[in-house]
C-alpha cells in the first residue's frame, strides 16, 4: 500500500491571506473546492533538506505547472548541475536521479497509484495539490473532525489507508497528511504562506515530512510566473547515456542499501 501512498510527498504547496473564520465545515470545503488556479505557472524556490537528522546545504530548483496533469520540477546543486528532475506527462511519471545516473519510469502512472484511482486521485490531483488547492474538486469526505485550528476533512483510503485535509479560512489548502490502516503518519504537508501573482494566490512557503524516512523538506519560492506559451518540458524520454529501471527495481535498490531484506 505504501507504494502508491508515498509518492504523494511530491506534492508541493502552502499557506494563507486573511479571510472570515466564522465559516461552517460544508461553506469552507465549498470554498476550497472552488479556488481557481491557473493554467500553467513557473515557480522558483530554494529547498531545505534534512536527512536522517542531518541537514543538508540549501539548493535552488524551480517547477512548471501545466494543468490538468503535467508537471516538471528540479533541483540543482549551486555547482554540479541538477541533482533530480521529477516529470510527468500527463499519463506517465518519471524521476532521474542525476549523481546516480538513473532514471526511474513508471509509464502508467495508475500503475503506482493502484486503488487510489479508483478514488477519484490521479496526476490532475496532484497538480492541483502542488498549486495549493484541494486534490479533489467533488469528492465528499467520510467525516470532519474539529482541530484547535479549525476543520479537518477525513477521506477514506484503500485497504483502510486515509487523508486527512486541513484548510485556511480562505480556501487554500493548509496541512495534507497521509496515515496507513494503522493510522501511522506517511507523510505530512504544512503550507504556511501564499503570495499574489496575477490575480492568483500561489504558495510561497511549505514543509514536507516523511517520518519513516526520517526526511524533512522545506520550500521557499521566490518567484511565481504565468506561462502564455507552454514549454516542451514534459516528455518522458530518457537522456542519453542513464539507466532505466521501473519503480518495483528502485524500491528494491533502497532497500538493499539500508540493509534491508
Amino acid at each position: 500500500m505504501k507504494r502508491y501512498l508515498v509518492f504523494w510527498v511530491l506534492m508541493v504547496v502552502m499557506g494563507c491571506p486573511k479571510a472570515p473564520n466564522n465559516l461552517s465545515d460544508q461553506a469552507l470545503l465549498e470554498l476550497g473546492q472552488s479556488r481557481e488556479i491557473p493554467y500553467a505557472m513557473r515557480g522558483k524556490f530554494s529547498a531545505k533538506v534534512t536527512a536522517k537528522g542531518d541537514p543538508m546545504p540549501g539548493l535552488p530548483g524551480a517547477m512548471i505547472l501545466h494543468q490538468p496533469n503535467r508537471f516538471r520540477i528540479a533541483l540543482n546543486a549551486p555547482i554540479g548541475g541538477p541533482v533530480f528532475t521529477l516529470i510527468s506527462d500527463g499519463t506517465g511519471v518519471g524521476l532521474i536521479l542525476h549523481r546516480e545516473n538513473v532514471y526511474i519510469l513508471v509509464e502508467h502512472a495508475a500503475d503506482l497509484l493502484g486503488p487510489l484511482v479508483n478514488q477519484g486521485v490521479g496526476l490532475d490531483s496532484l497538480t492541483a495539490v502542488l498549486l495549493g488547492s484541494v486534490p479533489w474538486s467533488e469528492t465528499a469526505p467520510s467525516r470532519m473532525e474539529e482541530t484547535e485550528d479549525g476543520f479537518r476533512f477525513v477521506y477514506s483510503g484503500p485497504q483502510g489507508s486515509s487523508v486527512k485535509v486541513q484548510l485556511h479560512p480562505s480556501g487554500e489548502l493548509a496541512v495534507l497528511e497521509t496515515f496507513d490502516a494503522e493510522d501511522v503518519l506517511v507523510f505530512s504537508v504544512a503550507h504556511h504562506e501564499y503570495t499574489k501573482v496575477e490575480g492568483f494566490r500561489m504558495p510561497k512557503k511549505s514543509h514536507i515530512q516523511m517520518p519513516a524516512a526520517d526526511l524533512s523538506v522545506q520550500l521557499k519560492f521566490t518567484d511565481w510566473s504565468e506561462l502564455a506559451r507552454i514549454p516542451d518540458a514534459f516528455g518522458l524520454d530518457a537522456p542519453s547515456g542513464v539507466e532505466v529501471i521501473g519503480y518495483e527495481e528502485a524500491l528494491e535498490r533502497l532497500k538493499k542499501a539500508a540493509g534491508k531484506d
